[in-house]
């Protein structure tokens, strides 16, 4: 192998290693410190941007509440 095959193998390595421990973390921390505050979401599209599209698409969840449900 050549050298800069071994740094990009122990490289990526590091890498895999490094994120595996944060999912974890993430895990553990969510599973023991849930919150169940509302959390607000805020989209401003301008005209003509396919705002409508997004509108319909987001008001197809039942967990979500649609201030402008006309789209415009």
């Amino acid at each position: 192998m050549k050298n800069q095959e071994k740094f990009h193998l122990l490289h990526s390595l590091k890498r895999e290693v490094y994120y595996t421990y944060i999912r974890i973390i993430r895990l553990f921390s969510y599973l023991f410190n849930k919150n169940n505050e509302y959390q607000f979401l805020f989209i401003l599209s301008p005209p003509y941007a396919g705002s409508t599209m997004l509108n319909q698409i987001i008001s197809s969840s039942d967990n979500v509440s649609c201030n402008n449900n006309l789209g415009t």
